[in-house]
């Protein structure tokens, strides 16, 4: 069954390359400003970059690995089962995958090494080029610094200090995170810091942003790069380490430690929240994490659950589940408690009330019902603030098209827009469409007066933001994603905080935001952003753009991300 399934993947594949072929450009892949020379051109699907043997041994030798085997077995009528793959660049790197074969030659994923190699490429569909930047592997807190390691080199672009709270931001260039931290937060005990965000701040280019929250008082007094792919901010007098521990935990010490053993784990009500006791042996290094989701988790390391996995019950109506589970046992053991809260409900870990007494381990718990009368409050506080919601396109310009499934930007654009206004009107918002059917402003043939003309709206409703709605095409297929554009400065914190509810969303890839001279963007004097939302040209995108549920997901984002950008203040629907 499987053969089967592989021979008709490329089929298809090959039968969608074999029709574009004399249209698509060529993709050229780019690594360190330089394009690597590839025999032949490699398979490009949506979700995957195939090479081959020739070619995935020249991109390797580029990114600096040189020492590497292809083992090919075959079944007793000589087909190809799998491949093994071996790197004696990399100590103990060694991985099997089922290869792409077309024409009797082996094509190889680079998702089966690119994590390994600390390398992820990031698409830019107009100058028709793949770019190759290494990742962020980690970041780490010890009890006076932070510590980022980097596959390759970490450069830093700028580092700068903003108030209320009090933060420190540091962007990287030239690189991206790791899949195992994107958009990761990590809480802190020490007397520094209370918490660190990181995100993918920009794609294009490609910039990393580590935001630290600083408890009064604190700052940085020393960054120290000793080593070219590690940055250490040192918030103590002391100088820095030749080689920083890169983990959490010194796992090291876990191997000449016998483990900590858990007895009992239990949840009890307190006060305007609840509480976690933990019984075990003597004191442990713990680490407390919060997920996009609202769900935290709680790392217990080098400890030993002496009772089986379970599922704790409480009583309390603000918390869906406690779980916990011997999360890891080699080469190290880690317990792992997972807190997941019900809908509507906000918890936060008191780190201030952590009672660590060597034989419990006690976690405050607090919640906040989110949905308790914010409605009422927003409705008042929000009403007379202006909104100009741009349909892209109309009339006779239909905007990008897909002719296959019959799709014409203008319509989905308009049903976008209209219910992204019917929910910014209840809660309050003036909301000025450009337009409510399928016409144009002005019916000129001269595309700036059309532009004008939507700009000329914000103008005369005084409006507070401009937020025009648009949907993406490209020559290229495989193309596809959610890209969110601004243009002046004053643009850029409402570009970030909608396109963080898009891609929240989980509608559509995360394409980054991007800055362009959009006209109505650029002749806005207001903050103003235009939305791509997803490739018509895109199979899997158009479709989902044909579903009404997605379509009501994209406009609560929108809705949302306005909202918090002119509140500062988070309301769920």
């Amino acid at each position: 069954m499987r053969k089967i399934f592989l021979f008709f993947l490329v089929l298809v594949i090959f039968s969608i390359f074999s029709q574009s072929e004399n249209k698509l450009p060529k993709i050229n892949f780019v690594y360190k400003d330089k394009i690597i020379p590839f025999k032949e051109e490699p398979i490009i699907t949506e979700k995957e970059i195939y090479f081959s043997q020739d070619d995935f041994i020249i991109l390797m030798k580029s990114l600096g690995f040189v020492d590497w085997s292809v083992t090919i077995n075959k079944d007793t009528g000589n087909r190809v089962l799998n491949c093994v793959l071996v790197s004696n660049d990399m100590p103990k790197f060694k991985t099997t995958f089922i290869p792409l074969v077309y024409r009797e030659k082996i094509y190889i994923p680079f998702s089966s090494v690119n994590n390994n190699i600390g390398v992820s490429p990031i698409y830019d569909y107009e100058k028709g080029k793949i770019y190759l930047y290494p990742q962020i592997k980690d970041i780490s807190v010890s009890d006076d610094s932070i510590v980022i390691n980097g596959a390759k080199e970490v450069k830093i672009q700028k580092n700068f200090y903003l108030n209320n709270p009090l933060r420190f931001v540091i962007d990287l260039k030239d690189c991206v995170l790791s899949p195992d931290i994107f958009r990761q937060k990590i809480l802190s005990s020490n007397e520094y810091i209370y918490q660190i965000r990181v995100s993918q701040f920009n794609e294009m280019p490609a910039i990393v942003r580590v935001v630290i929250e600083l408890k009064e008082g604190q700052k940085v007094k020393n960054i120290a790069k000793i080593l070219p792919n590690q940055v250490q901010l040192i918030f103590s007098d002391r100088i820095p380490e030749l080689y920083a521990k890169i983990n959490k935990y010194d796992y090291s010490n876990a191997n000449n430690e016998e483990p900590v053993k858990i007895y009992q784990i239990t949840p009890y009500v307190s006060g305007n929240g609840f509480a976690i006791s933990i019984s075990l042996d003597k004191s442990v290094n713990y680490t407390i994490n919060k997920l996009d989701n609202g769900r935290w988790f709680i790392d217990l390391y080098n400890t030993i659950l002496t009772v089986s996995s379970n599922e704790l019950k409480t009583t309390s109506n603000f918390v869906k589940s406690i779980r916990y589970s011997q999360h890891q046992v080699n080469p190290f053991p880690i317990t792992r408690i997972v807190i997941e809260p019900e809908e509507n409900y906000k918890l936060t870990v008191n780190l201030d009330s952590i009672s660590n007494t060597g034989k419990l381990l006690n976690f405050a718990v607090n919640y906040k019902n989110e949905q308790k009368n914010v409605e009422d409050v927003m409705v008042a506080y929000n009403r007379g603030k202006v909104i100009v919601i741009d349909a892209g396109h109309g009339g006779g310009d239909s905007g990008a098209v897909n002719r296959n499934l019959g799709l014409k930007e203008k319509d989905i654009t308009l049903r976008i827009a209209l219910l992204t206004a019917e929910k910014l009107k209840s809660i309050g918002y003036n909301v000025v469409l450009t337009r409510e059917g399928d016409y144009e402003l002005t019916n000129s043939p001269v595309d700036s007066e059309e532009l004008q003309a939507r700009v000329n709206v914000a103008k005369k409703n005084n409006a507070a933001i401009f937020v025009s709605i648009h949907i993406n095409a490209s020559t290229y297929s495989f193309a596809n994603g959610v890209m969110t554009f601004y243009c002046k400065d004053i643009d850029y914190n409402l570009a970030q905080y909608i396109h963080n509810e898009l891609v929240k969303a989980q509608v559509f890839d995360d394409k980054g935001i991007r800055q362009a001279n959009f006209y109505v963007l650029k002749y806005n004097s207001i903050p103003a952003v235009l939305l791509e939302l997803g490739f018509i040209s895109n199979y899997n995108d158009a479709t989902k753009l044909m579903n009404q549920e997605n379509l009501v997901k994209i406009s609560n984002a929108i809705v949302k991300g306005i909202n918090n950008y002119l509140n500062k203040a988070a309301l769920d629907y």
